[in-house]
């Protein structure tokens, strides 16, 4: 009887009812549409979590800062008091380089037309700059006396610093020029550069580089009335490569003031002063006429 039991029983589950079935279909249905939702919801999540760990990781800086749109200028010249981050409609200044350094002779001076007598020499600038000098010994110095006196040499350049100076020579002109063309470098305020006989100029620029220069001042030409001239160029010649000593570096940051107070400082829009390369002779050229928001400044009369 057992085993009649145990048969009718595997005949009961080996024919399932029909209701039940369909019963169960629609469960494993239902558990498979959620297991899809759920495994969407996963793939939203760790999408999210990977976005959000990227947004994370972009630092603040970045990210493109607001650029102004190329079709807006300003219709003034750069000045103190300009709006940050606007070039003007037109240019004002330039720079160019009229050959190499050695092309400028201090005994000559440049050899441009419209220059007074003698006012066409720029002034040097001496500049001391600390040099170590790499010198194998010779066969005489590793021997006997030879021996002793390059030790005294070593000995000595210990005690000093192991340092000597060198001089870089730097040339820089203001020049000033009149509505008639007559052209002339300052070495200070109203002061026209003079030579000697020998062509030899007495002044040097590192007074120069320390003072403001007056925009206009009086021409030297013959006139009877007088007439004033304007600072429109400013030559530099910048040295080249000296051998064991770090290079120079020559930066420019004009600011020119063509009026009395509240008139603003203009300036060619630098970030930060402009360095000038090596071994070249330099010219910066000035505007004529300044100008912002309100009115164009120009030359006085007297």
């Amino acid at each position: 009887s057992f085993v009649l039991s145990l048969g009718q029983t595997n005949a009961h589950i080996g024919e399932p009812d029909s209701k039940i079935s369909q019963i169960d279909e629609a469960k494993v249905e239902v558990q498979t549409q959620d297991a899809d939702i759920g495994w969407a919801e996963d793939i939203k999540q760790k999408d999210t979590s990977r976005l959000s760990s990227e947004e994370t990781i972009i630092p603040a800086h970045s990210l493109p800062a607001r650029q102004h749109s190329t079709t807006e200028y300003l219709p003034f010249m750069i000045h103190s008091r300009s709006p940050p981050g606007l070039l003007p409609l037109f240019p004002s200044y330039s720079l160019c380089r009229l050959g190499p350094s050695n092309h400028y002779s201090h005994m000559i001076g440049l050899d441009l037309p419209g220059f007074l007598p003698g006012s066409n020499f720029l002034l040097p600038w001496d500049i001391s700059v600390k040099s170590e000098l790499e010198k194998w010994p010779t066969v005489s110095e590793t021997f006997g006396a030879g021996k002793k006196r390059m030790l005294r040499k070593l000995a000595k350049a210990t005690v000093e610093g192991g340092d000597t100076m060198t001089t870089v020579r730097i040339f820089l002109g203001m020049e000033y020029e009149c509505p008639r063309g007559h052209r002339f470098f300052c070495s200070g305020p109203d002061k026209v550069i003079k030579v000697s006989s020998n062509s030899i100029v007495k002044d040097n620029a590192s007074r120069l580089v320390q003072m403001d220069m007056p925009l206009y001042t009086s021409c030297h030409c013959k006139q009877p009335k007088g007439c004033l001239s304007q600072m429109m160029r400013i030559y530099i010649v910048t040295p080249t490569d000296v051998p064991n000593c770090p290079p120079v570096r020559v930066q420019i940051s004009p600011e020119i003031q063509p009026g009395s107070l509240p008139c603003p400082q203009f300036h060619p829009g630098f970030d930060s002063p402009l360095e000038l390369p090596q071994d070249g002779i330099w010219v910066f050229r000035l505007p004529h006429i300044y100008r912002d928001e309100a009115q164009s400044y120009l030359m006085p009369n007297d």
